[in-house]
């Protein structure tokens, strides 16, 4: 299963999914999302079931 998130205009997206890299769960750093509300967006992913540290 995967999602992806491509931003309106943008020529760039970003896939979350299983099954997608041989990569070690974990080993991704530096990564970045922006957007305009972070708590919003935040309130909206941790009511999504992901998990979220205090900000």
């Amino acid at each position: 299963m995967a999602v992806e998130f491509t931003p309106l205009g943008s020529g760039c997206s970003v896939q979350f999914g299983t099954g997608l890299t041989t990569a070690a769960p974990g080993s991704a750093q530096n990564m970045y999302l922006c957007v305009s509300d972070v708590v919003a967006t935040r309130d909206r992913l941790t009511a999504l079931g992901v998990e979220a540290g205090d900000y």
